[in-house]
């Protein structure tokens, strides 16, 4: 059982999931896409220092005019809140 689970595990972290839609003002769509829980790993990279591959994802997400997440999600559009914030999310106080 504990090979099952760890074949499961390992099996998720490879998959590849729909790409994220994004749609620029001019119109074009781009597509981002990732293994696993990408959007996650984007997510908490706003929190930490982003990697360059990271950053240049952040531009192309503060850039577009509207997202369409695989299974009607939203971390895209939190990740863009948060970027687009006013206050960086480590200056919020509780």
């Amino acid at each position: 059982m504990k090979q099952l689970k760890a074949r499961i595990e390992a099996l998720e972290k490879r998959r590849v999931i729909e790409p994220t839609i994004l749609t620029m003002p001019s119109g074009e769509a781009v597509g981002l896409s990732g293994h696993g829980d990408y959007l996650l790993k984007l997510l908490g990279a706003v929190f930490d220092e982003p990697t360059p591959d990271q950053k240049s994802q952040f531009d192309v997400i503060c850039s577009c005019s509207d997202i369409k997440e695989q299974g009607g999600g939203h971390i895209t559009e939190l990740i863009r809140s948060l970027l687009l914030s006013p206050t960086h999310p480590d200056e919020v106080q509780p």
